[in-house]
């Protein structure tokens, strides 16, 4: 059974849905929102890069990690674990530069 072209277009977007009006206002966040979204960029108004974002919240964790466990055994594991996080990483690159 054969359809029409009015069937087959009829789901079909004909008008100019991806442009905004002309002339349009851009649309302004409430009072109470506007405010709190402008705090917390306290980075003098600058926006974070989602690099810098991670960064931060990693150093907030382990500072707050580092708070919790006052134990200089886990002190000397946490260092032992970063020296042999840099020690793989700089093997690794050494191996890969060594090979290409």
């Amino acid at each position: 059974m054969s359809r029409s072209a009015a069937d087959a277009t009829r789901f079909t977007a004909t008008g100019p849905y991806a442009h905004s009006k002309p002339g349009a206002a851009p649309y302004k966040l409430p009072g109470f929102m506007a405010n709190a979204q402008s705090q917390g960029s306290g980075n003098g108004g600058r926006q974070e890069t989602p690099k810098e974002k991670v960064e931060r919240l990693r150093a907030q964790a382990r500072a707050a990690r580092m708070a919790q466990s006052t134990s200089r055994v886990d002190t000397m594991i946490d260092f032992g674990r970063r020296f042999a996080n840099k020690a793989h990483k700089t093997m690794v690159y050494t191996l890969i530069a060594a090979s290409g």
